[in-house]
């Protein structure tokens, strides 16, 4: 089993992801996330892009992110992919606190980490075995956005994620992430963001 137990998650996502009776946390076992997830408890950014009459003057600069497909039909490298929902994540949240105020959003990732995860009881001779154990990836970035109004920039924020076929777990860091690290663990203060039904 992985080092690290799930813990009931951060505030902002049901700690009734799991769908079983127990967690590793009431029952005192590790485990790797995913096992028995409640995929309707991802909670992330919704927001559409703001619409405008006449789309030529809605004032949008920036290039409008889609979230990418869920962990199991995923294509991308670990890094790739959670750089992807990150970017989308953060333009999706700017879009729902600013709306049609919205401007310019650019993130730009500086640092990353990643550190792959083992679950030690499982078989790993499995030839369908692509990140099922998981990965933690560490990004820090630069973020600036633009309303019609103000300019505000973040500097070094660092989130960090876990990945597998099943899940995606993200936190993030309250202070300044001058460089990239597992703090806070995913695994035990994250909040499902993606989420495969099937896999």
């Amino acid at each position: 089993m992985s080092a690290a137990s799930l813990s009931a998650l951060t505030a902002g996502c049901s700690t009734d992801w799991f769908s079983g009776p127990e967690t590793a946390a009431s029952n005192g076992e590790s485990t790797l996330p995913g096992t028995d997830v409640d995929c309707t408890a991802v909670s992330r950014p919704t927001a559409f892009p703001p619409t405008s009459a006449d789309e030529d003057t809605s004032g949008v600069e920036f290039e409008l992110l889609e979230y990418p497909p869920d962990p199991a039909k995923r294509s991308q490298s670990a890094l790739a992919y959670v750089s992807a929902l990150e970017r989308a994540y953060r333009q999706r949240e700017f879009l729902a606190g600013h709306g049609d105020q919205a401007r310019d959003f650019e993130l730009s990732i500086g640092q990353h980490r990643l550190s792959a995860v083992a679950d030690e009881d499982r078989d790993h001779d499995s030839e369908d075995n692509r990140d099922q154990d998981g990965v933690l990836v560490s990004l820090v970035y630069d973020l600036v956005t633009e309303t019609v109004h103000t300019e505000h920039a973040e500097w070094d924020v660092r989130v960090t994620y876990f990945l597998n076929d099943r899940v995606a777990l993200r936190a993030q860091y309250d202070g300044i992430g001058t460089e990239p690290s597992f703090d806070p663990d995913p695994r035990a203060d994250g909040e499902l963001v993606a989420c495969s039904a099937d896999s």
